[in-house]
């Protein structure tokens, strides 16, 4: 059965670049699954050659939540930005055919975000006022049970974020600080000691390679499939029990098993082409075995995530691990979530854990080995279960943002990310930057909001004070 283009985009859909053999010859070439079109394109000969080139100081992968966020934190430097997406649309983590629905923790409008993502929110209630059309309402009972996650009805359709988005970026689209390239997909990656230099992605409209150069990547893409390409560490499957200290992680790790698969056949008359496009179509199991002219592509729900040079585990956030109200403390915080943890326990059944407010350590969002590469969202590192309370947009577009300012503060200084993390200075100067310029949140409270006038000493008072974070027994600043 042909498969229908949202079902692809919904289960992530990863693209490598397989290397397609282009027959016995095994010519150089470059592949990727286009997802909107339901095909395979093939290209080799000249057509792998860069007909297009792009250059700013930073580029980000895809055009999420989190990618808006990287891009809009970088353009309030002053730098210049190339956004790159695989869809025809930005927004790209939303369902184009239907109505966005997630839950939001209850501190999200006040305390528990920034400004530029309260920002984000206020507009698209707008939007509907404007329309004087009421929004959608969340009728899924997630996190019904837990008290922080029953009360936002925070919900909307595609159209309301395309166009609060659009509008977000569109000055710094205006004055030549962002540029949004839509319908491309990497197939290589250029690396040079342990930097990326730049990225092949294929325009899936004009069958050709566009070549985009910059001083930082950040990867906010929904499935990570330029870790593999990059040939940065990652992880995709499920760690053991004693790798994570996980209780409920199992006692074998696994790779994670495809969900589906996705199989395609090179027509007989594509042979000594420049340009092969096969039709791709869809199966749950591995009905056709590779040939010359015949590949399977596995298709998985999960991220890859960076082997980062700090994993996030459940210890660091679930609720059942901490008698106070906040998570662990992280001296190098870059911002805080606040969403539970939705995972698969030892016997196959549906599993919600309870998590406290939680930081995001800027060594969580730095790959171990490459200096010029930042987690943007999903492909941050935490283990498998900890990772599904990073998904939510809240979380999502906090670290896209953190990634955005850390790539600014990093070219502010000429310095690479490891050595931004290993100098405690800077440390310190990115968490003043982001805190007292940007409204970034970095340690958590119920009463302190970005927008009062003491949100900034109130927010890096735990970092200057030794034993203030042990002392605190509330999520209250003022009553302390």
């Amino acid at each position: 059965m042909k498969a229908k283009t949202a079902t692809i985009i919904s289960m992530s859909v990863f693209a490598m670049s397989l290397l397609f053999a282009c027959g016995k010859s095994k010519e150089p070439c470059l592949s990727v699954v286009d997802a909107e079109q339901d095909r395979m394109i093939v290209l080799s000969g000249d057509k792998i050659k860069p007909a297009n080139f792009y250059d700013a100081d930073f580029v980000v992968l895809g055009g999420g939540l989190g990618g808006i966020a990287a891009a809009l934190s970088i353009c309030s430097s002053g730098r210049t930005v190339i956004l790159v997406e695989e869809s025809s649309h930005i927004a790209g983590c939303f369902d184009p055919q239907g109505t966005t629905q997630f839950r939001d923790n209850r501190f999200i409008d006040s305390s528990g975000s920034s400004k530029s993502y309260q920002e984000f929110r206020n507009r698209i209630r707008e939007w509907y006022e404007k329309k004087t059309e009421k929004p959608p309402e969340i009728f899924s009972q997630l996190f019904n049970g837990i008290t922080d996650f029953g009360g936002d009805n925070f919900c909307f359709e595609t159209e309301a974020a395309l166009k609060v988005l659009n509008d977000m970026i569109a000055k710094n689209i205006e004055r030549g600080k962002l540029t949004v390239v839509k319908r491309h997909k990497v197939a290589k990656v250029v690396t040079f000691n342990n930097r990326v230099a730049s990225l092949h992605a294929i325009d899936m409209d004009n069958l050709v390679v566009s070549q985009f150069a910059g001083w930082m990547f950040v990867d906010a893409s929904r499935t990570g499939h330029m870790l593999p390409l990059a040939g940065i560490d990652f992880i995709r499957g499920r760690e053991d029990a004693s790798d994570t200290g996980e209780t409920i992680a199992p006692a074998i790790a696994d790779s994670l098993k495809p969900s589906k698969y996705l199989f395609c056949t090179i027509p007989e008359d594509g042979a000594g082409s420049d340009v092969i496009i096969c039709d791709v179509e869809e199966s749950l199991d591995a009905p056709v075995a590779d040939s010359e002219r015949t590949r399977k592509i596995p298709v998985y729900d999960r991220s890859r995530r960076i082997r980062s040079l700090y994993r996030i585990t459940t210890r660091d956030i679930a609720k059942e691990h901490y008698t106070g109200h906040r998570g662990a403390f992280f001296r190098d915080s870059v911002g805080i979530g606040y969403y539970p943890i939705s995972t698969v326990g030892k016997d196959g059944e549906a599993l919600t854990i309870e998590t406290v407010p939680f930081q995001i350590p800027l060594r969580s969002i730095l790959p171990v080995s490459f200096t010029n590469v930042i987690a943007g969202g999903r492909t941050i590192g935490a283990s498998f279960i900890a990772a599904t309370a990073y998904m939510a947009p809240s979380v999502e577009w906090t670290i896209g943002e953190a990634a955005g300012e850390v790539a600014a503060y990093c070219a502010g200084y000429t310095i690479n990310t490891h050595q931004l993390v290993n100098n405690p200075v800077h440390v310190r100067g990115l968490q003043e930057w982001i805190v007292s310029k940007r409204g970034v949140p970095i340690y958590w409270y119920d009463d302190v909001t970005p927008n009062d006038p003491d949100f900034a000493e109130a927010q890096l008072r735990p970092f200057d004070e030794s034993g203030f974070h042990e002392a605190q027994t509330s999520l209250h600043y003022r009553e302390q």
